[in-house]
């Protein structure tokens, strides 16, 4: 047995699968599975050999990044 709300209208879930993501990535960080600062600096060092020299991202920045790398 189903119950629908609105079954026949489109939602866009726009970012939303970046949550889950999100999680996964700071609970990878947590248990020492990503080096963060590693992490950061690899991604950083790959912009700068692509563009020119960036600052390098912040802490808040990096998951945004990962996103944008893996889930354009």
């Amino acid at each position: 047995e189903d119950l629908v709300v609105n079954g026949d209208e489109v939602f866009p879930i726009g970012s939303s699968i970046k949550i889950p993501i999100l999680i996964e990535f700071f609970k990878k960080v947590e248990a020492g599975v990503i080096a963060l600062m590693s992490w950061l600096m690899m991604f950083a060092w790959g912009v700068v050999l692509r563009v020119n020299p960036v600052p390098m991202p912040t802490r808040n920045a990096a998951p945004n990044l990962l996103i944008q790398k893996y889930f354009p």
